[in-house]
């Protein structure tokens, strides 16, 4: 990470908080829209984030702590830290969340956050089926997968 003051002055030897929360979500690649992807997304639905809530259908899930990290910038405002290793349930991607105060010297503190996508597989698997079956008839159920950066898989 990287902090400076507006005028571009890096902020040497700043005191750095890191708030590192996770929750479960979803993620259907594109080359699969239309398929139910992963638990609780039927019929090509994705997921979305609000704050500290991630939706699906007819549940939620709540942000988990995961990390607390602290230390201090260097001289050009730069500072690198690694996450520990995180928690996945295979199947169900998870959304990371970095929260960062940055104290300077006078004591004035500065905030941000981001987010990335934390993918559990290199590959989704999508099907399609009928939402109603007609008893003793041939239902057609389709499958295709796909990779995270959208690839067709073969």
């Amino acid at each position: 990470m990287h902090a400076a003051y507006f005028s571009g002055a890096a902020l040497p030897e700043a005191q750095v908080s890191l708030d590192v929360t996770g929750a479960q979500s979803s993620f259907s690649p594109d080359r699969l829209q239309g398929y139910s992807v992963g638990l609780g997304s039927p019929y090509g639905y994705r997921g979305y984030m609000h704050r500290d809530i991630a939706f699906y259908p007819g549940r939620y899930e709540r942000q988990e702590p995961l990390a607390i990290l602290s230390g201090k910038l260097d001289d050009a405002g730069g500072m690198s830290f690694s996450l520990p290793r995180l928690p996945i349930v295979p199947g169900m991607p998870k959304t990371i969340q970095v929260h960062a105060s940055v104290s300077d010297a006078s004591g004035l503190v500065t905030e941000g956050a981001g987010s990335f996508l934390l993918h559990p597989s290199s590959a989704y698997v999508g099907i399609r089926a009928p939402y109603v079956a007609a008893r003793d008839e041939d239902v057609p159920i389709k499958l295709k997968a796909a990779t995270w950066t959208h690839e067709a898989l073969a």
